[in-house]
């Protein structure tokens, strides 16, 4: 599970590098088969956190859909 974004801050700390926001793999593990147990389905994958509400780029859609992102936040 991670999260993807348009916002700078991780970019000016990191001297322009990226870093994936990315969940421990026990602690995914641990939620997935606690909802399993309730029989509650579930999907893991990545998310993209936009830094606006509207994003002035519509084409990031089309980004979201071709890379396969769960959502938009």
């Amino acid at each position: 599970m991670g999260a993807c974004s348009d916002y700078k801050v991780n970019r000016m700390r990191l001297k322009y590098h990226d870093y994936a926001a990315i969940a421990d793999f026990d602690i995914v593990l641990n939620a997935v088969d606690a909802a399993k147990a309730r029989v509650v389905s579930v999907r893991v994958g990545n998310f993209f956190s936009a830094y606006v509400f509207s994003p002035p780029y519509p084409q990031i859609f089309d980004f979201i859909e071709k890379y396969g992102i769960l959502g938009l936040e």
